[in-house]
Protein backbone atom coordinates (compact mmCIF):
# COMPACT_ATOMS: atom_id res chain seq x y z
CA UNK A 1 0.00 0.00 0.00
CA UNK A 2 1.41 3.54 -0.73
CA UNK A 3 -0.03 6.68 0.11
CA UNK A 4 0.79 9.49 2.80
CA UNK A 5 1.78 9.00 6.34
CA UNK A 6 -0.33 11.72 7.47
CA UNK A 7 -3.11 10.77 5.89
CA UNK A 8 -3.26 6.62 6.57
CA UNK A 9 -6.04 4.95 4.52
CA UNK A 10 -7.16 2.40 6.63
CA UNK A 11 -9.57 2.06 9.84
CA UNK A 12 -9.22 2.89 12.85
CA UNK A 13 -7.18 0.36 15.53
CA UNK A 14 -7.06 -1.67 12.23
CA UNK A 15 -3.40 -3.03 12.43
CA UNK A 16 -1.09 -4.22 15.39
CA UNK A 17 1.79 -2.39 14.04
CA UNK A 18 3.09 0.25 12.28
CA UNK A 19 6.42 0.30 10.30
CA UNK A 20 7.96 3.53 8.70
CA UNK A 21 11.08 2.40 7.15
CA UNK A 22 13.54 4.73 5.59
CA UNK A 23 10.55 7.56 5.28
CA UNK A 24 10.10 9.23 8.58
CA UNK A 25 12.88 12.03 7.22
CA UNK A 26 11.06 12.70 4.62
CA UNK A 27 7.54 13.80 6.29
CA UNK A 28 6.81 16.88 6.91
CA UNK A 29 4.52 16.62 9.92
CA UNK A 30 6.09 14.05 11.80
CA UNK A 31 3.71 14.48 14.63
CA UNK A 32 0.63 14.06 12.57
CA UNK A 33 2.41 11.12 10.79
CA UNK A 34 2.88 9.33 14.39
CA UNK A 35 -1.14 10.38 15.00
CA UNK A 36 -1.87 8.61 12.04
CA UNK A 37 0.07 5.61 13.21
CA UNK A 38 -1.69 5.79 17.08
CA UNK A 39 -5.15 5.86 15.34
CA UNK A 40 -4.91 2.60 12.97
CA UNK A 41 -2.98 0.88 15.68
CA UNK A 42 -5.37 -1.61 17.96
CA UNK A 43 -4.44 -1.22 21.81
CA UNK A 44 -1.19 -1.78 22.82
CA UNK A 45 -0.48 -1.67 18.95
CA UNK A 46 3.67 -0.92 18.37
CA UNK A 47 4.97 1.17 16.45
CA UNK A 48 8.95 0.56 14.46
CA UNK A 49 11.16 3.14 13.26
CA UNK A 50 14.23 2.57 11.22
CA UNK A 51 15.48 5.85 10.01
CA UNK A 52 18.34 8.08 10.15
CA UNK A 53 19.91 9.67 13.42
CA UNK A 54 20.86 13.12 13.07
CA UNK A 55 23.68 13.61 10.40
CA UNK A 56 25.13 17.17 8.80
CA UNK A 57 22.95 19.47 7.19
CA UNK A 58 25.38 19.30 4.24
CA UNK A 59 24.61 15.18 3.28
CA UNK A 60 21.31 16.25 3.11
CA UNK A 61 21.61 19.02 0.46
CA UNK A 62 24.17 16.40 -1.04
CA UNK A 63 21.20 13.90 -0.47
CA UNK A 64 18.63 16.37 -2.05
CA UNK A 65 20.73 17.89 -5.02
CA UNK A 66 21.76 14.14 -6.30
CA UNK A 67 17.72 13.02 -6.09
CA UNK A 68 16.93 16.52 -8.05
CA UNK A 69 19.31 15.55 -10.92
CA UNK A 70 18.55 12.44 -11.63
CA UNK A 71 15.01 13.85 -11.12
CA UNK A 72 13.81 17.37 -11.90
CA UNK A 73 10.03 17.04 -11.17
CA UNK A 74 11.34 15.94 -7.32
CA UNK A 75 11.47 19.70 -6.84
CA UNK A 76 7.58 20.16 -7.16
CA UNK A 77 6.45 16.77 -5.57
CA UNK A 78 7.65 17.45 -2.01
CA UNK A 79 9.47 14.22 -1.74
CA UNK A 80 12.87 15.98 -1.07
CA UNK A 81 14.21 15.32 2.17
CA UNK A 82 12.42 17.53 5.36
CA UNK A 83 14.78 16.12 8.29
CA UNK A 84 18.35 15.81 9.33
CA UNK A 85 17.97 12.82 10.71
CA UNK A 86 15.90 11.98 14.60
CA UNK A 87 17.91 11.86 18.11
CA UNK A 88 16.78 9.33 20.54
CA UNK A 89 15.31 13.00 22.18
CA UNK A 90 13.62 13.90 19.44
CA UNK A 91 11.91 11.11 18.99
CA UNK A 92 10.97 10.31 22.80
CA UNK A 93 9.20 14.08 22.96
CA UNK A 94 7.32 12.88 19.45
CA UNK A 95 6.44 9.74 21.79
CA UNK A 96 4.88 10.93 24.51
CA UNK A 97 3.49 13.69 22.26
CA UNK A 98 1.22 11.50 20.38
CA UNK A 99 0.62 8.67 23.21
CA UNK A 100 2.90 6.45 22.86
CA UNK A 101 5.97 5.22 25.05
CA UNK A 102 9.79 4.72 23.55
CA UNK A 103 10.10 1.01 24.53
CA UNK A 104 13.71 0.79 22.47
CA UNK A 105 16.06 2.50 20.66
CA UNK A 106 19.35 1.21 18.93
CA UNK A 107 22.06 3.04 16.54
CA UNK A 108 23.13 1.05 14.14
CA UNK A 109 25.34 1.89 10.55
CA UNK A 110 25.05 0.57 7.31
CA UNK A 111 27.45 0.67 4.56
CA UNK A 112 26.79 3.14 1.20
CA UNK A 113 24.64 5.89 1.03
CA UNK A 114 25.57 9.98 1.65
CA UNK A 115 28.88 9.42 -1.20
CA UNK A 116 30.32 5.71 0.25
CA UNK A 117 29.90 6.91 3.94
CA UNK A 118 28.68 4.81 6.71
CA UNK A 119 25.46 5.73 7.21
CA UNK A 120 24.21 6.66 11.15
CA UNK A 121 20.46 5.43 11.47
CA UNK A 122 18.46 3.73 14.27
CA UNK A 123 15.99 1.39 15.09
CA UNK A 124 13.09 2.84 17.64
CA UNK A 125 10.07 1.03 18.87
CA UNK A 126 7.43 1.84 20.62
CA UNK A 127 4.26 0.63 22.63
CA UNK A 128 0.56 3.07 21.92
CA UNK A 129 -0.64 3.76 25.48
CA UNK A 130 -4.11 1.19 25.90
Amino acid sequence: MTGQAEHIQLPDESVDFVIFKGMLHEVGDVPKALLEAKRVCKPNGTVFILDFTPFPAKWLRSSNLKSVLKNPRMIFSGRLNKHPGFSREDLADYFAWTGFSLEGYESIELEGGFAGRRVPMFLAKAQKHA
